[in-house]
């Protein structure tokens, strides 16, 4: 992508990571090609990108909310150096988690309701089950939809080519709007704001600071 070759990198990875995990990083890396020359927290480099730093900030909290992985970092910067603090995780909440969330609570209570269905959900969700193919569409039109949702306040998703369990063809777009989708995230959200009080209560400060 860079138009020449590369040896050499710097990989970044979740604060939570623990060190079993960050060594299998590094592995994964090596056995990429490249010579790993530092595994560096992506807290870090979020504040990295942060220029130019006023004079007057000492502590930078960073929230990044990846696609499978959410973090919240103290940081602290002291002539030109970034060291972190203090951090709070989840290895297991993330941008994904929306996506089957839109699904979860928002496609499949709406094809229950309008269609006959004995157990939709496991029919998509289990790896045996005859819509299994159907739910790995569905994830990849619900992170579009989401992404849309971003700067519309609505967005449509495509449901075709399945038939119900009365034989019925299904072929229709159904409407997801804004206020329905941070609805069935809130509760996710609520989780990461929490994390962001407890470093704050930790190390005894306000959000002014």
């Amino acid at each position: 992508e860079l138009g020449h070759s590369v040896s050499k990198a710097v990989i970044t990875v979740p604060a939570f990571f623990s060190e079993i995990q960050r060594e299998s990083t590094r592995q994964a890396g090596e056995l990429a090609g490249l010579d790993v020359v530092r595994i560096i927290n992506e807290p870090t480099a979020a504040a990295l990108t942060y220029e130019p730093h006023p004079s007057d900030v000492e502590r930078l909290l960073v929230y990044d909310l990846g696609g499978g992985t959410f973090d919240v970092a103290l940081i602290k910067i002291k002539d030109g150096e970034m060291k972190v603090l203090d951090h709070e995780g989840d290895n297991f909440l993330g941008g994904a988690d929306f996506d089957n969330l839109i699904i979860e609570k928002l496609i499949i209570p709406y094809l229950n309701k309008n269609f006959k269905f004995n157990d939709l959900e496991n029919e998509m969700k289990s790896r045996t089950g005859k819509l299994n193919k159907l739910y790995f569409r569905l994830l990849k039109l619900a992170e579009d939809a989401k992404i849309t949702l971003s700067s519309r306040t609505s967005a449509e998703i495509e449901v075709r080519d399945i038939t119900d369990d009365n034989g019925e063809e299904i072929d229709i777009s159904i409407d997801i709007t804004r206020s329905e989708f941070e609805g069935v995230i809130k509760e996710y959200i609520d989780k990461t704001l929490d994390m962001i009080k407890k470093i704050l209560v930790r190390n005894s400060l306000k959000p002014s600071d």
